[in-house]
This record gives C-alpha cells, structure tokens and sequence, in this order.
C-alpha cells in the first residue's frame, strides 16, 4: 500500500529517463509516491491524481508537509 524510498527513487528514476511531462496517481496512501514522481517533473510537467475521500485528509497534511510541487 505505500512506497518504499527505494521505490520512490525507481520511480523518480524512469520519469526522468523517458522525459515525462504528465503522470496519473490513482489512490494515495501517504503521498509518498505523488511527490517522488512529481519531483523528478520537469517545470512544466502535470501530476493527474484520482483519490478515495477517505484518505484526503491524511494525504493532504504529507503533500503540504512536501512543499509546494
């Protein structure tokens, strides 16, 4: 259910290597894995996130705590 640092970095790795501008996250946990990609975005680059409500409020505190991406 969550993202190892581990995984974040694989993650972060492939967006870069195939230059991607847009990304889609479906459902998050903690966010881990929405700020890994959304980081290794270029400047102009999207992150698309579909999510189940029962997690928004939990999710949003770790993105916020993220800084602004």
């Amino acid at each position: 259910m969550t993202t190892s640092a581990d995984e974040g970095q694989f993650l972060n790795m492939l967006i870069k290597l195939i230059n991607a501008k847009n990304t889609m996250e479906i459902g998050v946990f903690t966010g881990y894995s929405l700020l890994a990609t959304a980081l290794a975005l270029p400047e102009d680059g999207k992150v698309h996130l579909f999510f189940f409500f029962f997690f928004l409020l939990f999710e949003r505190e770790n993105i916020e705590r993220g800084g602004s991406v």
